[in-house]
């Protein structure tokens, strides 16, 4: 694993004078990082790392969680969970350090977390759309919702409550991180752009089932790169163990860092969200 770890490739920039794999990892991930935090209602520090938790939006996981930079042992790690997650109905504790995801891993797994793998795609700022944004427009959260609430029905773990607070969520993206919101002509199909200073991230690209197959989804990667037309590093995060990471790859984005996310979730009506 150390092919995941930016820590140990140098910082300069590569000959061609673009940005070092390392470089963009910690760009990206400290992106990805300052977002959560920014989002939640209250972050503190650790021992081991840190701890954001929004109690008003408990149904949107992403927006409480454990982050862990440095290894740590179960038992410190089970009381931490404990204190500051014990009463929401999803609990999640997240690394990009492969040290700790191999310190952990079996033991989480054995104490009923289930682990998740992402990777951290930069795009190369060669590569150009094939497919037209003509139509895709650029929203605020408040119209945005008539995508949000339809694609968070179509979900498994998709409900109204976690609808309506996914809707909550995107107001609050769009307040506290310059959030624009990408939508198909149809409202069949969106995605999310954040930005701050010289890097933007595309976030949340998704399509209704019954829209699928149409090329929509070209369609919109091209419309957000085009909000990210001035930006020097452009990413997202997909799943590492799901297909759109190689259409991801074949629009230009190459991997640049690995992250390891464990979940738990307590045994409470709607107690899962996405996002």
């Amino acid at each position: 694993m150390t092919d995941d770890r930016p820590e140990d490739r140098p910082d300069h920039p590569d000959a061609d004078g673009r940005p070092s794999r390392a470089l963009l990892a910690r760009r990206v991930v400290g992106f990805d990082e300052a977002l959560h935090k920014r989002m939640a209602t209250s972050t503190e520090r650790l021992p081991f790392g840190s701890v954001r938790v929004t109690p008003d939006l408990p149904l949107v996981y992403s927006l409480s969680g454990m982050h862990i930079d440095r290894p740590v042992a179960l038992s410190e790690l089970r009381v931490a969970v404990d204190r500051w997650m014990g009463d929401l109905p999803n609990q999640g504790v997240w690394t990009t350090r492969a040290e700790v995801a191999w310190s952990l891993g079996g033991a989480m797994t054995e104490d009923g977390w289930t682990l998740s793998r992402v990777v951290f795609m930069v795009h190369d700022r060669t590569t150009e759309p094939t497919v037209s944004p003509l139509g895709f427009r650029t929203v605020d959260a408040e119209e945005y919702a008539v995508f949000t609430r339809p694609f968070v029905m179509e979900e498994e773990w998709g409900s109204p409550p976690v609808a309506e607070q996914m809707v909550r969520r995107d107001a609050r993206l769009q307040a506290r991180m310059d959030a624009r919101f990408v939508l198909a002509p149809d409202d069949d199909a969106g995605c999310h752009v954040y930005r701050h200073g010289t890097t933007a991230q595309i976030e949340a690209v998704g399509v209704l089932t019954e829209s699928r197959g149409r090329g929509l989804g070209a369609g919109l990667m091209a419309a957000a790169m085009r909000e990210c037309a001035d930006a020097e590093t452009v990413f997202l995060i997909a799943d590492a163990d799901d297909w759109p990471k190689d259409w991801y790859a074949r629009l230009g984005f190459g991997k640049v860092a690995t992250g390891w996310e464990w979940n738990r979730k307590r045994d409470t009506e709607d107690a899962t969200a996405e996002g």
